[in-house]
């Protein structure tokens, strides 16, 4: 019934594909691929199922007739911005070309109880002193996205968290957002058997995206350490997945240290794809080359089984379900207990600290002895002081004897001083003891839960045995593989030939896909050269040279027909490579991406694995993420459509990016980050120390920390706006830490130049 009803969802949808494509025939190919998308999207919700196997089919048919285009609906969306507007302006753009976070609610977060912060579409810079909780606001914003919790994610004694965001969406964004979901629902739908309404925007507020995450202990009575999430968008439950690959598309995270990832191929690559407006495309080949995979051991395992090995992978199936392991549960159980083993002792040697402070022979027992052998000293002084006073009284001879030693008001009031410095190193070492027991508290661990990882360990150990595999990923590698042999067993010849052909798409599908990636790599690289290099420039490294170098790995002796993780790609040569040879699959393409830097003029260019300077990664980061507005000499043709991409949607979060570069290239990394949200469209959350950053924002955010008087008296952190121009020229003021008079009028010409720099 189920293969009936893809069939017939099938039917409809190549039906309306060839429909609109001929009727859209002479408005262009880009038109074509469009309005045959909206026929698949309509087939799709024609036949009351979202899976891979209808309307998804259909889709990549409509790819290999009318290339990438059709398989990005970002891209689309992007290349139909830059042919209505051309070169991009410099102009605001209104707020239904903007995609931003407008508003998020935080309750019972870490150290925040309950805070509303709004954002303003444009530049957000986010200020306050060091530990105030700046990254708290960040984490807040990453799990929001879909990032894993912690435990120290629900604020102590509560019972759970809430984070509720809400955004708004460029209007020609949101076909590509609720793609995303609907990818996300597809795929769960496909895996449980069933069927899913699909997402769409909300009746009448098209550009209103809410999204809600509750975080929860396990267990009721808050004693477990693990945590699970409750997610929802526009109200309907969706998995922790979902949030994630929406947040890839929403959002650019950049933390503290994102120079240093620069060394990373992966994360080279990453940016490329930023750069190319190639993300939902990389998105849909990562699920293209999975299905790909899942596919091609379901069609080689399609055998009969030998006698006795149901049984058997029937018994492997129940000891790893029994189990259930997580994957990576295995390395991450073994880093925590060497981060708990790592505690035990610091608090042992803080015991041993506390020890010799407090101790019976410590250094507190020892000082007041000594006090209170000063203070006999004294006493005994006072006393030879009055048997000295009266000896002189009574004695007859009027001969003048000299006074006694140390009796003398100078060196009586030397031990007054010396008793008192005593009981000041007292006090001083009861507070040194006070702060060592706090430290130790503060990594003081439960044992309870070393013992729970402990046996979570050995439990993973015994199933490790069972599979004979060594780790919780190949675990789950091995159960999934022993699925697949049992339920390749149950079908019968017609559904092994349907199996064949549904490889023989996918292979298709993921080639053409891996062929489109590559080829806007290759462009994107080619403006990406020249763009970075003015950006560089822009930012005082000027001479330096910067390149990127793209590749694909030939896997010599290999066949498609027997590894489900190489391709033949037919239009390799197109590209440089060989068509003759098969390549490696990466879950982001065939591509492998390295970036190379000159530093200086004459200097030869180099991986980025090789540069050491953190202030020349730095530069290079920033250069990588604002080139296409630092520089208005950057007119080439893909600028042009990056430009226009960068209008349908960003959010970008800096999380002290500007660090490592110093305050004489402060006030261009403000104008750049500025010029990301007026030229870029973009919005822009920045968290900073630069004072000349903090004063280009168009929204000033404080953040500090403190403890809370109406709750419970315990620490909270507090997110303040700034409406005021004399409250952000004090806090720009305080950020410069020159004195209140010089650093007011520093911070007002700061403010003013930056008024007049955007006005």
């Amino acid at each position: 019934a189920m293969r009936r009803s893809r069939q017939g969802a099938r039917t409809i949808a190549c039906e309306m594909y060839k429909l609109q494509a001929a009727h859209a025939s002479s408005a262009g190919v880009s038109a074509r691929a469009s309005s045959a998308m909206r026929g698949v999207r309509h087939a799709r919700m024609a036949s009351g199922v979202l899976n891979n196997s209808s309307g998804d089919r259909a889709h990549a048919r409509c790819s290999a007739r009318f290339g990438a285009g059709c398989s990005s609906s970002r891209s689309m969306v992007y290349s139909s911005l830059v042919r209505a507007g051309g070169k991009a302006s410099d102009a605001s753009v209104d707020a239904e070309a903007r995609t931003y976070l407008e508003k998020l609610v935080i309750t019972d977060f870490a150290l925040v109880r309950e805070q509303t912060v709004e954002f303003h579409p444009g530049l957000n810079v986010i200020t306050g002193k060091s530990g105030s909780g700046k990254s708290v606001l960040l984490d807040a914003i990453s799990q929001i996205c879909g990032s894993p919790a912690r435990e120290e994610s629900i604020r102590s004694g509560a019972s759970g968290a809430k984070l509720e965001a809400t955004f708004r969406l460029a209007t020609s964004a949101l076909p590509a957002i609720y793609d995303v979901v609907n990818d996300q629902i597809t795929a769960l739908s496909t895996r449980s058997g069933g069927s899913v309404k699909p997402f769409a925007p909300p009746e009448g507020e098209e550009s209103l995206l809410k999204i809600t995450r509750e975080l929860q202990y396990v267990d009721s009575n808050a004693n477990a350490k693990r945590i699970r999430s409750v997610c929802r968008i526009n109200g309907r439950v969706v998995p922790l997945k979902a949030l994630k690959a929406l947040g890839e598309i929403l959002m650019d995270f950049n933390g503290q240290g994102a120079a240093s990832t620069l060394a990373d191929e992966g994360a080279q690559l990453a940016l490329l794809d930023e750069w190319a407006g190639t993300k939902v495309l990389r998105q849909k080949f990562e699920r293209l080359s999975s299905e790909l995979a899942s596919q091609f051991n379901k069609v080689k395992n399609a055998v009969e089984l030998l006698p006795g090995e149901r049984e058997e992978l029937q018994e492997l199936l129940e000891e790893y379900y029994a189990v259930d392991p997580a994957p990576g549960e295995d390395a991450a159980l073994k880093a925590e207990l060497r981060r708990l083993e790592s505690s035990r002792v610091a608090v042992e040697m803080c015991g041993s600290v506390v020890g010799t402070i407090a101790g019976e022979r410590g250094a507190r027992g020892l000082l007041r002895e000594a006090a209170h052998e000063v203070k006999g000293l004294l006493a005994s002084a006072e006393r030879r002081a009055e048997n000295a006073t009266v000896s002189g009284k009574d004695s007859e001879d009027d001969t003048t004897t000299e006074p006694e030693p140390g009796l003398d008001e100078a060196s009586l009031q030397g031990l007054n001083d010396a008793l008192e410095l005593l009981y000041q190193a007292e006090q001083l070492a009861e507070t040194a003891e006070e702060s060592v027991g706090r430290y130790a508290e503060i990594l003081a661990s439960s044992p309870r839960r070393r013992e729970e990882a402990q046996a979570r360990l050995r439990e993973l150990d015994r199933m490790f045995k069972t599979l004979h595999v060594r780790t919780a990923d190949a675990a789950v590698e091995a159960a999934q593989a022993a699925q697949e042999r049992l339920d390749a067993a149950e079908i019968g010849e017609e559904e092994r030939e349907e199996n064949v052909a549904e490889l023989t798409r996918l292979r298709f599908a993921a080639a053409d896909c891996a062929f489109q990636l590559a080829v806007a790599r290759r462009e994107a690289a080619g403006a990406l050269r020249g763009a970075v290099t003015s950006a560089l420039a822009d930012l005082e490294m000027a001479g330096s040279r910067f390149d990127v170098t793209l590749s694909w790995t030939a896997r010599d002796g290999a066949s498609e027909d027997t590894n489900g993780n190489v391709l033949r790609i037919a239009r390799a040569s197109e590209l440089g490579e060989d068509g003759a040879l098969v390549y490696a699959v990466r879950p982001t393409g065939l591509d492998r991406a390295t970036f190379l830097l000159a530093a200086g003029q004459n200097e030869p260019l180099r991986p980025m694995a090789s540069i050491a300077s953190g202030g020349e990664k730095a530069r290079l980061m920033l250069a990588l993420k604002m080139a296409p507005v630092m520089n208005d000499n950057v007119a080439s043709e893909y600028a042009a459509s990056t430009r226009a991409a960068l209008a349908v949607g960003g959010i970008s979060v800096f999380d002290e990016v500007d660090s490592g570069v110093g305050g004489r290239v402060g006030a261009r990394i403000g104008h750049a980050l500025r010029r990301l949200t007026s030229v870029g469209a973009q919005q822009v959350l920045c968290v900073t120390h630069l004072p000349q950053v903090a004063a280009c924002g168009d929204n000033h955010l404080v953040v500090s920390k403190a403890p809370n008087p109406d709750a419970d008296g315990r620490t909270c952190i507090d997110i303040a706006p700034l409406a005021a121009r004399a409250e952000r020229v004090e806090e720009i003021s305080q950020m410069l830490g020159i004195g209140d008079v010089e650093g007011r009028d520093s911070a007002e010409r700061l403010v003013d130049d930056a008024a007049r720099a955007f006005a």
